[in-house]
């Protein structure tokens, strides 16, 4: 059984490159839907993120691929969003 990879940095930046420049083309029409994104390319937009990742998996059984929801707000991460310099020295 091959051994599992997981998505590097450098992919998951290509796949969100790719995501945030077709963002203004199909946020009008499917905001709030998902899309599935796999080697720097926008593939399939779906209503549910679980409709998406269970795409995503049946479609690539390596699981390399990302899903993005379809939104032009910022999401909050919480606590590993912000910056804390009290402890730096």
């Amino acid at each position: 059984m091959p051994e599992k990879r997981f998505l590097t940095d450098k992919e998951l930046d290509r796949n969100y490159d790719a995501f945030k420049a077709v963002l203004p083309d199909i946020l009008r029409g499917h905001r709030g839907a998902y899309v599935i994104v796999r080697d720097g390319k926008v593939l399939d937009i779906y209503q549910t993120m679980k409709d998406a990742y269970q795409a995503g998996w049946r479609q690539f059984q390596d699981d390399l691929f990302s899903v993005q929801e379809i939104t032009d707000e910022i999401v909050d991460l919480g606590y590993f969003s912000h910056v804390d310099d009290r402890w730096a020295s």
